[in-house]
């Protein structure tokens, strides 16, 4: 139990967020695309007016998300010395000290099948991606 949080498997990062407004947001709506921290804060801007700034780190307000337009879009996640880098079914996990894994979500849902050594093109593309949102991230 204890090491519970220590991690970025999508057990631990694929939490439901639940939003409840009348008049607003359609009910029983399931968005199966994941949400990120700053996408709530669009979300928030939207609901009461108020036009949000473009986000650099790719933020979007929930009522925008779907399927077709969040294909393509890097998501991070971190903890301590920890990166996770998902886009699309991919997902690449970044430790600071120790091997990259990479997994197929559609495929691998569960990521017990490390990929990281048949597919050194994609952990190369994602360790680019994350310098940029990196980056990017120390401008905001």
């Amino acid at each position: 139990m204890f090491l519970h949080s220590h991690h970025l498997y999508e057990q631990l990062l694929r939490v439901p967020l639940i939003v409840r407004y009348p008049g607003r947001f359609e009910g029983g709506k399931r968005i199966a695309f994941p949400a990120q921290v700053c996408d709530i804060f669009h979300s928030i801007l939207e609901t009461v007016g108020i036009e949000a700034p473009v986000d650099p780190l790719g933020g979007q307000a929930l009522p925008n998300h779907n399927d077709a337009n969040s294909n393509g879009r890097l998501r991070v996640a971190e903890y301590i010395d920890k990166r996770a880098v998902r886009r699309d079914s991919m997902k690449l996990i970044l430790h600071e000290k120790g091997p990259r894994e990479l997994y197929d979500l559609d495929a691998d849902p569960e990521e017990l099948n490390n990929l990281a050594k048949e597919r050194p093109e994609v952990v190369a593309e994602f360790e680019k991606a994350v310098a940029a949102w990196i980056s990017q991230a120390k401008k905001t």
